[in-house]
């Protein structure tokens, strides 16, 4: 398309999205819904989506159909299974008439295989649109839709920033004032089946999730706080009087048995605590989680469903910048030892410096951590039952044995 597409013939009808993994990554991307509806409302929206995650995206408001492939054999397959799977992506989106794309990858071969599907224009997040340093990844993908262009000088850019409730500053920016939206990205609003979003429990109720950061791609290892703090944070929780679940993936079960083990030792019962890694699938997570009074994680997917649901959350960051990661809409109290750190953050978007110490996560105590939780928690319990305790901002002291 050559003309301006928000106005006459150059409207586009039918478009496509194509992100396929990871979770945190899809949830960011959701903000391509948003901005796509403000400037084409009359526009069918199909997601070509991972089999993993296409029960989430289909709870996306806004998106009209979902389309599966095999992400993980199309991402780090190898041979003759990659490309079968490339012959299925192209199935699967089917061979157009497509006006628009839009992919939520840097890899050029998506654009190579969207165009051979009948795309007419393909966006990707490279060159001019690649993602820039210090902004919420979720407003670059939401800046795919109102930049024009194969190149845009930057100086003709117009730059707009707002402040999130995590106490971030986040830019995004348009392309020029006739196809430009002032209104700061969202995060795709969910089509919960009863029609409103499940009720909070205001027990105490907090979800902790030790696992994460791994991927069919890559295990990112000094993302996570290592699993005996969260044994340690788990026990004083259940010693606090807080209801602990554990949640995750199949591939978290050596962080929970860390955990399982440490509420035992220290807490002498597991009858305020539950495991539930790798025994529900993603809209069971996602529903526990709307439901929760709060959610302990990672840089990692769970920390962006909690966005998702508005859920509030305590997110352990080291080598990687809140700014990023964090949703302007997220009410997330961050945790981190990277301030004064020379080296932190230090994710690059591909990598990380060689690291021995990960001290900018193995700085942070049990005891800060635990304060802060237990902040958040008996503050909420305090607005539904008008009685709590409050914890100083120094913290609790960790049981005796924890690390």
């Amino acid at each position: 398309m050559t003309s301006d597409p928000t106005r006459g013939a150059g409207v586009p009808r039918r478009i496509v999205i194509v992100k396929l993994a990871a979770l945190g990554d899809i949830v960011m991307a959701s903000t391509l819904v948003d901005a796509i509806r403000l400037r084409w409302p009359g526009a069918h929206l199909t997601w070509v989506v991972g089999d993993a995650h296409a029960a989430l995206v289909r709870r996306f408001v806004g998106v009209d159909d979902v389309r599966t492939v095999p992400a993980d054999t199309l991402l780090a397959g190898r041979g003759l299974d990659r490309l079968i799977a490339g012959a299925r992506t192209v199935t699967s989106i089917g061979l157009g008439p497509w006006d628009l794309a839009f992919v939520g990858h840097s890899d050029a071969r998506y654009a190579k295989l969207l165009r051979f599907a009948g795309v007419a224009e393909v966006r990707t997040m490279s060159g001019l649109r690649a993602p820039r340093p210090e902004r919420w990844f979720g407003g670059e993908y939401a800046r795919l839709v109102w930049e024009d262009g194969d190149a845009i000088p930057r100086e003709s850019l117009r730059a707009h920033s707002f402040t999130s409730r995590a106490g971030f500053s986040v830019s995004s920016f348009d392309a020029s004032s006739s196809v430009a939206s002032d209104a700061p990205p969202q995060l795709a609003t969910l089509n919960w089946p009863a029609g409103i979003p499940p009720a909070r429990a205001r027990a105490r109720h907090v979800l902790l999730a030790p696992g994460g950061a791994r991927n069919v791609l890559r295990d990112d290892h000094l993302r996570r706080w290592p699993a005996e703090r969260w044994g340690a944070l788990a026990a004083t929780l259940v010693a606090e009087g807080c209801r602990v679940t554990v949640i995750g993936g199949a591939g978290d079960r050596e962080e929970a048995d860390t955990v399982a083990r440490a509420v035992r030792r220290e807490a002498g019962s597991a009858g305020a605590f539950d495991d539930l890694v790798g025994r529900l699938p993603l809209e069971g997570t996602l529903e526990l989680i709307a439901r929760s009074d709060l959610l302990v994680t990672h840089d990692s997917g769970p920390l962006h469903l909690a966005a998702l649901t508005r859920t509030p959350a305590v997110a352990l960051f080291g080598p990687t910048d809140p700014q990023q990661f964090v949703a302007p809409q997220a009410d997330v109290t961050v945790m981190s030892a990277a301030a004064g750190l020379e080296c932190a953050p230090c994710y690059d978007g591909k990598g990380y410096a060689p690291c021995g110490l990960n001290r900018c996560l193995t700085d942070v105590t049990v005891g800060r951590v635990a304060g802060a939780v237990l902040d958040r928690v008996m503050v909420s319990y305090e607005a539904a039952y008008g009685t709590s305790s409050q914890v100083g901002a120094e913290g609790l002291e960790p049981p005796t044995s924890a690390v």
